[in-house]
């Protein structure tokens, strides 16, 4: 029994190193190196579907998406890496919510393109939880490396997330949503000529 609780002890360990590492490894990477076009409405109902299919045990979870269908949100960029930003927030909000609550995910076009411009205005991805939200103090530094909450956690994500959104030309900000609960906002610039 000892020798099988000390295994178990470095196998966590080992696992809780492999996660830092490789969240520095993320860090680091150059997160701008393949480029496509594609639909951001497409990458929001995989990333929905692969969190249902995460927290299917917690019966007290929704989750809603809406996006507008008037205009296509498609912009250039590495649909792997911004799939792991979005599972990133939303995986944080669930847990934020102790699985419990309404997550909001929407999805706005941005300004159509003016007369003189052709370029349309940022795409914007919302994501709202209705968890404890954020302290004042600690909204300017939840994207840095190493700040976390966590009891288990690195505090490496957020701070990837916004490396990627950086490299993609786009911000990130969060802020505490007056009713209760936390708001991540993505914007990312649409793909600009005959594309858009």
């Amino acid at each position: 029994p000892m020798a099988e609780r000390l295994t178990a002890i470095a196998i966590r360990e080992s696992d809780h190193l492999n996660e830092i590492v490789t969240g520095f490894l993320d860090f680091a990477r150059d997160p701008s190196k393949r480029r496509e076009v594609f639909s951001l409405q497409d990458l929001l109902i995989e990333v929905e579907n692969q969190i249902r299919q995460k927290f299917q045990h917690a019966s007290k979870l929704r989750i809603r998406h809406s996006a507008s269908r008037n205009a296509p949100c498609l912009i250039l960029g590495d649909h792997m890496q911004l799939r792991q930003v979005f599972i990133n927030i939303c995986q944080n909000a669930v847990e934020a919510m102790n699985e419990t609550g309404t997550l909001s995910i929407t999805l706005n076009p941005g300004p159509a393109p003016s007369d003189q411009g052709r370029r349309r205005g940022p795409i914007e991805v919302r994501f709202d939880d209705e968890g404890p939200g954020i302290a004042p103090d600690k909204v300017a530094r939840i994207f840095e490396p190493f700040y976390t909450e966590k009891e288990h956690g690195v505090g490496m994500g957020l701070a990837i997330c916004m490396r990627v959104v950086t490299a993609h030309d786009g911000t990130i900000q969060v802020a505490s949503r007056p009713g209760g609960g936390a708001s991540i906002i993505v914007r990312l610039p649409a793909a600009t000529g005959s594309m858009s």
